[in-house]
């Protein structure tokens, strides 16, 4: 009689070497799950979730003076002087 701690191994290694088989003779096993509906809100709109919009009216550009002093304002936008051609 063959114990349950050596049986577990050699099971364990027939199931490997059984399935590896199955997928070179049938290709990967595909398994078919009923339906499901996914139901879920949209969480309310924050800066960190919605698409960035940075458009700018004509009217806009004017109130700042120039589209320098209003790039400033753009988060991420970092402007870097010129000092004889070279950047810093």
């Amino acid at each position: 009689m063959v114990t349950e701690e050596k049986s577990i191994p050699v099971l364990l290694d027939y199931v490997e070497k059984a399935d590896l088989q199955y997928t070179y003779e049938n290709g990967i096993r595909m398994i078919h799950l009923p339906e499901v509906v996914v139901k879920g809100t949209l969480p309310d709109k924050t800066p960190y979730y919605s698409i960035p919009d940075h458009s700018y009216s004509a009217e806009k550009i004017e109130q700042h003076g120039s589209i320098k002093n209003l790039l400033y304002l753009v988060p991420g936008v970092k402007i870097i002087p010129e000092i004889n051609g070279y950047n810093k």
